[in-house]
């Protein structure tokens, strides 16, 4: 068995099952939270954290410098240079954001008789916040980007379990003052906690040269951020200009639909990611192309089985759970192929940025935004409404992948292999498009329910080829079992043992 695509997929399974346990006690955190503050109090919240976004800006980007080039680095063997990169990073943010937080204190103490106490003291507790924040955060991007992600889990259950645990303790009798509390002190007890399985060489070091450097390579990545963001609130913001935010309400089913999809697949990048840049530094460009075009493929897959799930069965879930988002379907059904090509673009973008070419990525993500405009002003003003935009959104998404995707190949591989990336790219999505086409003209019952049920188990029985071919290609349905006869294994030894 390859060991490489054992590690990767165990990494998969235990980051993802982290993150799945965290949001399900994520979301009893947010109701208890919500119940001890209570509106008034979750605004003020709301507000400082609106501060606490535009705080991340002053570090322009020199953060998003480490997950892409320590991996790189660490395949090169280059350990110097490694500790160099993390320690002026680590400085770097760290000064910036202590001057953001002298600000907060400025403005706290310069208007503090026209603040509320308890916006006042939000913006004092808010001046710790942002430096303990800072430093949880870069201590979980340097996980990532070491791979270190049995550590990583771990934290992400210790702090979901612990922030919960204090919220209970401590929110429900001081109220919005015990939340400051917590917030300030929840950073530096994850960062405690990893520091008990490993630590990083963090060392004063401004080195001014290597800072520009830094800066350089980040920025780019900053700017494509932000214009990312614009991208993907682009349909949002001509729906409710242009249509109404009763139509925005209907889309919004869409969209919940993209944050699980996208969220789904973001699991597998964050994992593939320094594995990919590793292999870049020991391997060079060529070979790493390959490794661009296997881990799309596999993710095309993927994602085309289930989005389709998706498209049989959240109809019925909008019907008995949100009936008045029953407007919303279509545009949701729509909105799913968006999904399926934003999933896969983020491998040829890694690429680019292994190859110092983030920069390309600005001008592309721009045009992606004046199609994007463009395409959704026609669609609705020719009365197509929210499905119109969904539509114009995946055209953009789709798009924008093939021209990041053919940019990126074109660096080392022939015409025809990046013809063959397309059709491996887009095989299983016509497929499943077929048979979910067939299934709307063939399967039609009285009842719903079991019309769904039957389209559901129809489409898993015709998309089992799609599944053998994948695991043929990694082997995963055989790493997943030996992953969780290992865990029931360890689960039944007897402790001490």
């Amino acid at each position: 068995m390859n060991l490489k695509k054992k590690t990767i997929i165990s990494n998969i399974f235990q980051y993802a099952s982290a993150q799945y346990f965290s949001q399900f006690i994520g979301f009893f955190t947010a109701v208890f939270i919500r119940r001890f503050l209570g509106p008034v109090y979750m605004g003020i919240w709301s507000m400082l954290k609106v501060i606490m976004g535009y705080s991340t800006y002053t570090s322009l980007g020199v953060t998003s410098t480490v997950p892409y080039k320590l991996p790189i680095l660490k395949g090169q063997g280059k350990t110097e240079e490694i500790n160099a990169l993390v320690s002026v990073v680590f400085n770097f943010v760290t000064v910036t954001t202590f001057l953001c937080s002298i600000g907060v204190v400025i403005y706290a103490l310069f208007f503090g008789r026209s603040l509320s106490r308890e916006i006042f003291i939000g913006l004092l507790a808010l001046s710790v916040i942002l430096i303990s924040q800072r430093v949880y955060t870069y201590y979980m991007i340097l996980l990532r980007a070491h791979r270190d992600f049995g550590v990583l889990s771990k934290s992400i259950i210790f702090d979901a379990i612990v922030n919960l645990g204090l919220i209970l303790l401590v929110v429900s009798r001081f109220q919005l003052y015990g939340f400051y509390v917590i917030v300030i002190i929840m950073p530096v007890l994850n960062v405690l906690f990893i520091r008990r399985y490993v630590t990083y060489d963090l060392r004063f070091s401004f080195d001014f040269r290597g800072l520009v450097y830094y800066i350089k390579y980040g920025f780019p990545l900053f700017i494509n951020g932000i214009l990312y963001q614009i991208l993907h609130s682009i349909d949002r913001i001509m729906i409710a200009a242009m249509l109404g935010l009763e139509q925005l309400g209907f889309y919004s089913i869409a969209l919940m639909t993209e944050s699980y999809g996208t969220g789904i697949a973001k699991n597998f990048i964050i994992v593939i990611q320094p594995h990919f840049l590793e292999d870049f530094g020991s391997n060079g460009m060529e070979k790493s192309s390959r490794h661009v075009i296997f881990y799309s493929q596999v993710t095309a897959y993927f994602m085309a089985i289930l989005m389709s799930l998706f498209f049989i069965c959240a109809p019925i879930f909008i019907q008995y759970a949100l009936p008045a988002f029953i407007p919303g379907i279509g545009a949701l059904k729509i909105f799913l192929l968006s999904i399926f090509f934003l999933t896969i673009s983020p491998y040829s973008n890694n690429f680019l940025v292994a190859l110092e070419k983030q920069a390309k990525l600005i001008p592309i993500t721009a045009l992606s935004i004046l199609l994007n405009i463009a395409l959704n002003y026609v669609l609705i003003k020719k009365g197509y409404g929210i499905n119109g935009a969904a539509f114009a959104t995946s055209i953009s998404a789709f798009i924008a992948f093939c021209v990041v995707s053919v940019y990126a190949l074109k660096h080392c591989e022939s015409n025809l292999t990046v013809v063959k990336f397309f059709v491996k790219i887009l095989f299983p999505l016509f497929y499943c498009f077929l048979c979910l086409v067939a299934e709307e003209h063939l399967i039609i019952l009285q009842n719903f329910f079991l019309e769904t049920v039957l389209r559901a188990a129809v489409f898993i029985f015709l998309a089992a080829p799609l599944v053998l071919y994948i695991n043929k290609k990694t082997g995963v349905i055989r790493i997943l079992w030996e992953i969780l006869r290992d865990k029931l294994s360890q689960a039944k030894r007897p402790a001490g043992k």
